[in-house]
């Protein structure tokens, strides 16, 4: 079963039209990705992670500037993060902006306070 999360937008093009801009930008969410999370365990999803993320970003953007802005990237990825936990009706990471290394994917069970991985 195919999921769409998105339409095509119109700056999309026909397919394979901006794969360099996409591959791009999922090698920046990688590294973004990897000095969030440096040595984690999860390391080998990580790729699968970013290129997910790109690709929701991709059907998100409204403009091609939308989606290749750096200043906005970070923001983005939060609010995709978030639509993704919610959708999965799961709590938000515990992982907070403020922490040097926060984890991707334990998460805490409100009622119990015990935390998942």
């Amino acid at each position: 079963m195919t999921v769409v999360i998105g339409k095509q937008q119109a700056w999309h093009g026909p397919r394979g039209s901006h794969i360099e801009l996409r591959r791009s930008t999922v090698r920046k969410i990688l590294t973004m990705l990897r000095e969030k999370h440096p040595g984690n365990d999860t390391e080998k999803r990580l790729p699968r992670i970013a290129k997910s993320l790109e690709y929701r970003l991709y059907l998100k953007a409204e403009t091609k500037a939308q989606y290749t802005n750096p200043q906005t990237l970070k923001k983005r990825l939060r609010m995709i993060v978030r639509e993704v936990y919610a959708s999965a009706g799961q709590p938000l990471p515990i992982a907070c902006d403020d922490e040097p290394n926060p984890t991707l994917i334990q998460t805490e069970d409100e009622e119990t306070g015990t935390v998942r991985g």
